[in-house]
């Protein structure tokens, strides 16, 4: 391990590398999930739970609201689909 100005340093580079992109990638999942949420049209109740799950629960939270927002979207119809006189699918 390499002395720098007195100090042995005790971890090599490459967990310093490694947390740096788990941290930088956890960030950039926070702000897209924190993008999708503001995007999103407001539905009542609900909407203040999943913020704070957004941002309270450090990368299983914002992971869990992007991918529960995938699911949802696959769900329902497009949304000129219904206003152009097309059947709902699922009847």
């Amino acid at each position: 391990m390499a002395d720098t100005d007195g100090w042995r340093l005790e971890v090599p580079s490459s967990f310093d590398l490694a947390w740096t992109v788990l941290v930088a990638g956890g960030a950039l999942l926070l702000l897209a999930a924190l993008v999708v949420w503001g995007v999103r049209g407001r539905e009542p109740g609900g909407t203040l739970t999943e913020l704070l799950l957004i941002v309270l629960v450090p990368v299983l939270g914002p992971a869990g609201y992007l991918l529960g927002e995938l699911v949802r979207r696959g769900r329902r119809p497009a949304r000129g689909a219904l206003a152009a006189g097309s059947a709902d699918p699922r009847r």
